[in-house]
This record gives C-alpha cells, structure tokens and sequence, in this order.
C-alpha cells in the first residue's frame, strides 16, 4: 500500500496557556509509565464525502488548535519525572495520500497496512523522552474519498479513556460544538502522590536486557467481528439473567469471548490461567474522579478462569 505523505506541520493551542498553568504534575499511575511508555493509537474510518479534501484539511487543522486550549498539557513536554510542561509547543499533524480504497483496509485490516496509517512508530521511544511529542495526528486520504484520523497519545499523559475524550471533544470542536467537558485537566497527585521510581526503573531495564525476547510464534492477534444487532441482543440475553445487570457493550463481548476461551480449556489446562483487563477507577474511587479528566486513571486487574455456565456472571466480574 503507497502512502504518500503531502504535508506535516506542527499545531499549537489555538490560545496561549496563562503562566500559572504551565506545569502539569504527574501522579504515580503517570510515572508509572514513562519508563516502558507507549503512544495509545486511535485510528477512525470516515465513508466517502462530497467535502473538498481541503476544506476538511481547514476544519481539522483549526478544531484540533482549539481542542489543544483545553487539553493544553498534551501541546507541552515531558519536563521530568514529576511534571509537563506546558509550553505549547505544540503536536504533530501529518497528512497523507494512500493510492488504494479504503474498504481493502477495511475488509483485511493487516498489522502492516494499519501501521502505515499511524504518524509514529507507536512502540518507538526517543533516547530523551522530554523530546518526544506527547501527540501526533495524522489525517490519511483514500483514493476512493474515504478518510482515516490516526491519534497517537503518549501513555504518560492519558490512559484510554482519557485519549478516548481528547477524540471526542476534537470531534465535538469540529462540528461547531463550542462547550468543552469540566475537569479535563484535573490533579490526581493528592490521591496518588508521586515517587522516586528511579531505582525500580534501573531494575526494570536490567530485566528486560537480561529477557530472552519472546518467540513471534508465541504470539498470536485474531480480529473478531460482531454485528451490531447481535451485540444489542447478546445485551438483552445478559439483561434478563436474575441478576438484572445490563452490560455494556464491550462488557458483553468481553464475556463472551470469556467464556468461548474456558469452553476450550479443563481443569489442568494452564494455557489460560487468567483473564485481565484494563478497569476505569475514575468512578470506583470516592469520591470519584472527573470522568473526563485525562492522565492515568486505571489499573490492569486479574481474575482466575473458572469454569462457569453463566455468561452474565462474567460480564458482572468485567464490570
């Protein structure tokens, strides 16, 4: 697949960040991940439109700037082990021609094709990490008139959730909305106060030079699709156990996919020993956070595979 890129440029909040909001502290959870951080990719599939490929370029452009006003820490640097700061320096946008249909990306979504939509190597870390862009954009443009936005947000400024509202309201923006979520920018460091993690990196890294790498058969990435209507009607079936507990939807397939895997497995069979997930604290905690504030507000949870017959007893554990 040929992507040709035709522009990059750097975008800046479209108003300067006040003097008093220049440093972003960073919490424990935040820390946590500068040492192995990672950019979290975003990658959305627009159809086919009448709107000149330029004009479209003017609305992205100009909402992203305005976006940035109020996530200013995600135009800023990495300062330190502590802190962002907020210089307004600005995110990468690039924008990108692919001389094939979108549907071919769509319809066998390989690794490799999906990668080349991305601005930056997601997994890719620079030897200094206050150089590196906590964001980067890039708008890629089909033959056929289809469009795809790639965000990658750095891991040290927000979890899922959190890169999740920076699209939205970018989206929202776009669209001539004018009213941004409260709270985005919120201090999370009283209830997970910052530490000197430098020892336990040096371990860390240690460890990993040491690791024999995993073997690539080892490893292996399937893509499960599900129709809409079969989602909302797995819902319905989990909603109507006696627990009255209706899920979500990424709940449900979840539970799902769960209970698919321990099918397959017995009582001795190690290969799944356990299930983990990715779980929002930002309303588990009280009081709780901001829903819509960025930053690290999650923890990666376990749960023993047992067997079960009970479908909506797994989507409950989910939840």
């Amino acid at each position: 697949m040929e992507v040709k890129i035709i522009c990059r440029e750097t975008i800046k909040p479209s108003s300067p960040t006040p003097h008093h909001l220049r440093t972003h502290k960073l919490s424990l959870l935040d820390q946590i991940e500068i040492g192995e951080s990672i950019y979290i990719p975003v990658i959305l599939f627009y159809s086919v439109t009448s709107e000149d490929s330029g004009k479209l370029s003017v609305i992205l452009k100009e909402s992203l700037s305005k976006t940035l006003t109020h996530f200013y820490p995600f135009a800023g640097r990495l300062k330190d082990s502590y802190s962002i700061e907020c210089n307004d320096e600005g995110v990468i946008y690039i924008e990108a021609e692919v001389a094939t249909d979108m549907s071919i990306v769509l319809t066998e979504p390989e690794i490799d094709l999906l990668l080349q939509l991305l601005p930056v190597d997601s997994l890719e870390r620079l030897p200094d990490p206050t150089a590196q862009v906590l964001v980067a954009i890039q708008v890629n443009f089909f033959a056929c008139g289809g469009m795809a936005i790639c965000a990658c947000v750095d891991h040290v400024v927000a979890d899922g959730a959190a890169a999740a509202t920076f699209v939205k309201s970018w989206a929202d923006i776009a669209c001539g909305a004018y009213y941004i979520y409260d709270d985005v920018i919120y201090d999370c460091t009283p209830v997970f106060p910052p530490q000197d993690l430098s020892v336990l990196r040096e371990q860390f890294a240690n460890e990993i030079k040491n690791m024999e790498p995993e073997p690539q058969d080892n490893v292996v990435t399937k893509r499960l699709l599900f129709d809409g209507s079969k989602i909302t009607a797995l819902r319905n079936e989990i909603d109507n156990a006696p627990s009255s507990y209706r899920p979500s939807r990424f709940e449900a397939v979840s539970a799902l996919i769960w209970y698919a895997m321990l099918s397959t497995t017995t009582e001795d069979d190690k290969a799944f020993s356990t299930v983990t997930v990715s779980m929002n604290l930002r309303n588990r905690t009280n009081p709780p956070f901001p829903q819509q504030c960025i930053g690290n507000v999650y923890q990666v949870v376990e749960s023993p595979m047992k067997k079960t017959n009970n479908i909506s007893s797994l989507a409950e554990k989910i939840h």
